[in-house]
């Protein structure tokens, strides 16, 4: 990832990298960061973990969470520009972005009046999981594109009947 600040650009300090980019024809990538995990993701300690201001070191880069980027959350002028590249190209990133969480978790934020995120619209991944057929289907896919049994290596059997 990048920041392009009028004719200054700043490159991520190497983590933040997107767990899944989907990129158009448009020019415009949607960023799809997944926090599968179960503890320390109440909204208070998302806010903490992940919402600390980028900040700019002195070679040029930045520092911060994938979160923290996404969210826009860096001391520049609202008309900077975060593009994501990879060896087929450069997108802009679009503002909304995608956050994929347990429904465990959802439904503890769900009791919150306001959410740890601005622009971030959440998906859930046994939503996902549902909707590409269940486990089986969504292993196939998923094997093929991260690890071998990601059902079961991300703990997902507490689907709805």
């Amino acid at each position: 990832m990048r920041l392009k600040v009028g004719t200054s650009t700043y490159q991520c300090d190497g983590m933040q990298r997107a767990d899944i980019l989907c990129t158009a024809a448009s020019g415009k990538a949607a960023v799809f960061e997944l926090k599968l995990g179960r503890d320390r993701l109440s909204p208070g300690a998302f806010r903490n973990r992940f919402f600390a201001s980028c900040t700019h070191l002195k070679n040029g880069r930045l520092k911060g969470s994938m979160v923290s980027l996404l969210e826009r959350n860096f001391r520049f002028p609202k008309d900077s520009t975060l593009c994501a590249s990879t060896e087929d190209g450069s997108w802009l990133v679009a503002e909304p972005w995608w956050l994929v969480l347990r429904r465990s978790v959802w439904s503890r934020w769900g009791r919150q009046t306001t959410l740890p995120t601005r622009h971030a619209r959440v998906v859930l991944i046994e939503d996902l999981v549902e909707a590409f057929g269940g486990k089986q289907p969504f292993n196939t896919l998923a094997r093929s594109l991260l690890v071998n049994d990601p059902y079961s290596t991300w703990q997902l059997g507490e689907l709805r009947d």
